[in-house]
């Protein structure tokens, strides 16, 4: 406040305003209108005499505000400011300026369902209705497995061996939303080697669980056959071989060179049979077999061999058979001459087992196949169920194409590939 005038007189102001009382100087307070008195005492005869002004404080300056920095957190984790970081502010004026965020946050969707990124905006405002606004980034993402547990059990007989069955395993994730899938990825059998037909001892079955956002985690089942003593379709002195071929869908199998003996399937003279017994595993991607007889004395007359003591099969015919499957195949003649036999695994289509890689255009990855005619070659989408997803493939008239995904490509992508079986040995079509 300036004096103009006589000098002297004591400043003083209303509303707890801090001004000077000499020197009329003002301390900046909260806003507002103020009043302001200057009053001389009444001396020398003369009455006390007051003077009066209005003064106005005015706030026009924001807060400083302080907004968290990243949060990177699991889906599963909270997503309160108490977890993902609390903006702070400071102020000219007031001591404690109100801060807020904006709800509901804005949800900037990824290529799973939890996976997102939350863009929160902070906002501090004084008494005097100033403010300042600011945003934080919050990523979600969802990197914890699921929890897959494999329930084992036993069973009587190898007849009684189930079909996969995904009811027998648990899988629960970490709190967050999305489908879990299921599926059994392998399956091996123990105690093939032991005796001719389908005697094994146990199954150990692997089974993978998958969350909403591509992690998968596994456990083992193991179904343990307590009875073996009736499952055997030959007699013990019948010599027989285990050919597992799996990871072999296209491949030869020889046996040493070996005399027959001993029956199988209740197979009857005159003149009396002698026998020889194969255990097989055929791979996932074989489609049938061919039985041959490269060398040693071969019988006379047509010759046969049956799968699983079946309709007669007629040797060096290809038989067509579904892969990932276990027979027992035996071959019944007179005579106990020494041979060597072949067992010839045909392959279907065969290809690329998976693809793993990042949802950038930087990582790219090559799908591959065999057996298939190049010119018939169609791909398409079978997971999700959308046709757009081609866009990923350099061609979908190749066996080779090249994948190249964007930061929206969703966790897993399965494609289907279909056309004409390549070569002269075909069952089915396949």
């Amino acid at each position: 406040v300036i004096r103009t005038g006589t000098s002297g007189g004591v400043f003083s102001a209303t509303g707890g305003l801090t001004i000077g009382t000499a020197s009329g100087t003002i301390t900046p307070g909260a806003a507002g209108t103020y009043t302001v008195t200057l009053t001389f005492a009444a001396a020398n005869g003369c009455p006390a005499v007051t003077a009066t002004a209005n003064v106005t404080i005015g706030d026009n300056t924001p807060p400083v505000l302080t907004v968290p920095p990243t949060a990177n957190i699991e889906c599963s984790a909270s997503k309160l400011p108490s977890n993902t970081g609390q903006a702070t502010a400071t102020d000219n004026c007031t001591a404690s300026p109100t801060i807020t965020y904006n709800t509901p946050d804005v949800i900037t969707p990824g290529n799973c369902t939890n996976r997102y990124t939350i863009t929160r905006t902070w906002t501090a405002t004084d008494a005097a209705g100033n403010s300042s606004t600011g945003t934080q980034t919050i990523n979600v993402d969802d990197k914890t497995p699921p929890v897959i547990i494999c329930s084992n059990f036993s069973v009587a007989t190898p007849s009684n061996i189930p079909e996969p069955d995904s009811t027998t395993v648990t899988a629960t994730d970490n709190g967050c939303s999305g489908t879990i899938s299921i599926a059994m990825i392998n399956e091996t059998y123990t105690g093939l080697a032991g005796k001719p037909g389908f005697c094994p001892t146990s199954v150990i079955r692997t089974w993978e669980a998958t969350d909403a956002c591509g992690n998968k985690s596994t456990c083992v089942q193991t179904i343990t056959v307590k009875d073996v003593s009736k499952c055997a379709v030959c007699q013990s002195i019948v010599p027989f071989f285990p050919v597992i071929l799996t990871g072999y869908p296209d491949s030869l199998w020889k046996s040493p060179n070996v005399s027959r003996a001993g029956i199988c399937c209740g197979a009857s003279g005159p003149p009396p049979p002698r026998c020889i017994s194969f255990n097989i595993l055929l791979d996932k991607d074989a489609v049938g077999l061919i039985f041959t007889i490269p060398t040693g004395a071969i019988p006379g007359g047509a010759l046969y061999y049956h799968i699983d003591c079946g309709t007669p099969q007629k040797v060096g015919d290809l038989i067509c058979l579904q892969g990932d499957k276990f027979y027992t195949l035996t071959f019944c003649e007179p005579g106990n001459n020494p041979n060597t036999y072949a067992i010839q695994s045909i392959s279907g289509i065969t290809g690329s087992s998976g693809l793993t890689t990042r949802a950038d255009a930087n990582c790219k990855g090559q799908l591959s196949f065999t057996g298939v005619n190049p010119g018939s070659v169609t791909w398409t989408v079978v997971t999700p169920n959308d046709q757009k997803y081609l866009s990923y493939l350099s061609c979908t008239n190749c066996l080779n194409p090249i994948f190249t995904p964007d930061s929206l490509a969703p966790a897993t992508i399965v494609y289907k590939v279909c056309g004409t079986v390549s070569g002269s040995l075909v069952c089915n079509g396949q």
